[in-house]
């Protein structure tokens, strides 16, 4: 490699790169300024409408405008708990992936109160984030499948956003903690069907000695949903005890008024 590249990546043993020291702060370098920029720009343009409107010349909404403020920062809160949770880590796993602390809960919380659109948008955000934060690098097709399409994957929840279920008490059909546990388990799920297509592409020679050879075609699966499968559970319990679904429901009403 060139000293360039020898600056913002490092190989291991096994062929695999991940970056380095240097090169994780160039990349948090970029991403708070492409944060800081998306601000300024925002400021700007709210400056410009304000002055517009005074000359009393017709302004056409901003993107930021079009989605609204509320949104925008629901988005942001849930992304920054997603991350923090992220690095909050009960079990590592020896080639990526871990069990953290409810960290896919927040992510497909935003497919869940705004839609799958919302969703994938900033799930593919929070797998850049990731990639920062844990990256394993092989080709970019690999960065895509276990990171970008993975995480962006958890924005899927939208897809159920809307189920509802009979209210046992009352017989009406009204949001519930079933149609927020399917959402989740669904979006996550899917995530780790990315992780696994990656996995048959490029990490079946990770597969450990002592894996039983007739079953070596199920190795992606194992792995990922191993720990995938178990947040999914954990958070699963969580969102079952009582009173925990019905906050997150009552906040996705207000986030949306």
């Amino acid at each position: 490699m060139s000293k360039i590249t020898n600056f913002f990546l490092k190989k291991d043993e096994y062929g695999y790169f991940s970056f380095t020291g240097n090169g994780k702060i160039v990349m948090i370098v970029i991403a708070v300024l492409l944060i800081v920029l998306s601000v300024y720009f925002a400021v700007r343009r709210a400056k410009a409408d304000r002055e517009a409107k005074k000359e009393g010349k017709e302004v056409k909404p901003s993107f930021v405008q079009k989605i609204g403020t509320k949104k925008l920062v629901t988005c942001a809160v849930l992304l920054a708990l997603a991350y923090v949770a992220s690095s909050i880590k009960f079990l590592e796993m020896p080639y990526g992936g871990s069990i953290t602390l409810f960290s896919m809960l927040f992510v497909t919380l935003i497919g869940y109160f705004f839609g799958i659109k919302t969703g994938i948008l900033c799930g593919l955000a929070y797998g850049i984030f990731q990639l920062i934060q844990d990256p394993w690098l092989l080709s970019p097709l690999q960065v895509g499948f276990d990171y970008i399409f993975a995480f962006a994957a958890l924005g899927l929840s939208g897809v159920f956003r809307n189920l509802k279920t009979t209210d046992k008490s009352t017989g009406e059909k009204r949001l519930t903690k079933y149609g927020l546990i399917v959402c989740y388990v669904f979006a996550a799920v899917m995530r780790g069907i990315s992780h696994v297509i990656g996995g048959y592409m490029f990490w079946m020679d990770s597969m450990p000695d002592n894996f039983p050879k007739a079953i070596k075609f199920l190795y992606p699966i194992v792995y990922n949903f191993s720990f995938i499968g178990a947040e999914i559970v954990l958070t699963t319990v969580i969102l079952l005890v009582p009173g925990v679904a019905a906050v997150l429901i009552r906040l996705r009403r207000e986030a949306n008024n």
